[in-house]
């Protein structure tokens, strides 16, 4: 999204003035409210693309998939040198509403501004005609090496 918005301040007025810029289509403004001990802060953050994690716990098939690395690792303790079977892997299959409502939920802080237990909530104070949504699928695993996700998270066209 920022190589987009450095290409279209590049370009300047070239395109027109009734082309509307992909950074003015797509950004928004999130509300950020804070309580903690009977007071409320609230912060207003700009944005042009939402990032959201994925949260595998919520997997509508979990346990297809259980059974599925059940089965993998019974295989690998029988025969590691084996290789594995051409069937297709069974993947979590995560919802985008399950994805969006892990975001939006409330988050207890442990440490707001010396109130320990403070309940942040996050919403949309302006909404965008054009939503970019960025799904991250990459995290630091235990020995500390990026790893990639294998979930489907499937995508509605339209936002109700």
């Amino acid at each position: 999204v920022e190589a987009i918005g450095r290409a279209e301040r590049a370009r300047g007025g070239r395109l027109g003035d009734g082309v509307a810029a992909l950074g003015e289509l797509s950004s928004f403004a999130l509300e950020e409210r804070v309580e903690a001990a009977g007071q409320v802060a609230y912060k207003r953050v700009p944005g042009s693309a939402l990032s959201l994690q994925i949260p595998l716990e919520l997997a509508s098939n979990a346990a297809e998939v259980a059974a599925h690395e059940a089965k993998e690792d019974k295989r690998q303790k029988l025969d590691p040198a084996a290789a594995p079977p051409p069937d297709d892997p069974v993947v979590p299959l995560v919802s985008f509403e399950a994805c969006l409502s892990r975001y939006l939920a409330v988050e207890t802080l442990e440490n707001f501004r010396g109130h320990a237990g403070a309940a942040k909530t996050t919403r949309f104070a302006t909404f965008p005609r054009v939503l970019v949504v960025q799904l991250s699928r990459y995290y630091t695993d235990a020995d500390w090496t990026a790893k990639k996700m294998a979930v489907a998270v499937p995508v509605p066209e339209t936002l109700s």
